[in-house]
C-alpha cells in the first residue's frame, strides 16, 4: 500500500531528532508510532476524499461500481477507473472490444468509459464495471494534508486533553483539522 507521506519526512516535517540520538529501543518505538501515523493519515484521507490517490499498484483488488448512462449515449464519466476487468450492460458480460477507456477532455484526471463501435451506443440501462480505481497521481495538497495528519496522530499518541507539549509549546491538536481539510476538500468526491 503506497502511502502519501514517509517516516523520513514526517520526522523532518516535525523537526524530531535523528534516531541515532535516541536509544535503540526509544527509535524502534518511535518509528512504530511513526509508521502508525502514516498509515492512519492515508486511511483517513481515502475516506475523508471517498477515492484513493497513486498508481494502482500489483496486487491491487478490483471494486465494482454501478452506472446509469444516459440512453443512446455514446460515452459515460468513469471517474478514477484506471484498469477495466470487466463491464456488464443488463447483466450481460460485454467483450473488451465493446469498449475502451479513454481520458476525458476536460483536462482532470478523470477517465471516461466508451461504448466502442460506429453505431453503439450505451442503452441507458444499468453498466457494472469491475476495475481498479485510483485519482493516477498524488497532489502536492495531498502529501501536504498527509504530513499534518500523522503529525497530529503521532502526537495525540502523547497527549493529554487535547493539548501536547512539543519544545516548550503547547499545540492544540484541532488546529490542523481545519488546514487538512481545506488541503483535501478540492479532491473529495461529492456523496451520492
Amino acid at each position: 500500500m503506497a502511502q502519501y507521506t514517509t517516516v523520513d519526512d514526517l520526522i523532518a516535517w516535525m523537526q524530531l531528532p535523528a534516531d541515532d540520538r535516541l536509544q535503540e529501543s526509544e527509535a524502534a518505538a518511535r518509528k512504530k508510532i511513526l509508521e502508525r501515523a502514516v498509515d492512519v493519515s492515508k486511511e483517513l484521507i481515502d475516506q475523508f476524499c471517498r477515492r484513493t490517490f497513486g498508481a494502482v499498484g500489483v496486487g491491487t483488488a478490483d471494486e465494482t461500481r454501478y452506472f446509469y448512462p444516459a440512453p443512446r449515449s455514446k460515452q459515460f464519466p468513469a471517474g478514477d477507473l484506471r484498469e477495466v476487468a470487466s463491464v456488464k450492460e443488463n447483466d450481460i458480460a460485454l467483450a473488451a472490444a465493446d469498449y475502451y477507456l479513454r481520458p476525458a477532455s476536460n483536462g482532470s484526471a478523470a477517465q471516461v468509459l466508451v461504448r466502442a463501435g460506429q453505431f453503439e451506443s450505451w442503452r441507458g440501462d444499468e453498466v457494472i464495471v469491475a476495475g481498479k480505481w485510483a485519482y493516477g497521481s498524488v497532489p502536492a495538497a495531498v502529501e501536504q494534508a498527509a504530513l499534518k495528519i500523522a503529525q497530529k496522530v503521532y502526537l495525540s499518541s502523547r497527549a493529554t486533553g487535547g493539548v501536547v507539549v512539543v519544545q516548550d509549546m503547547a499545540v492544540n491538536l484541532k488546529m490542523f483539522d481545519t488546514d487538512a481539510y481545506k488541503l483535501l476538500n478540492p479532491y473529495r468526491v461529492a456523496a451520492l
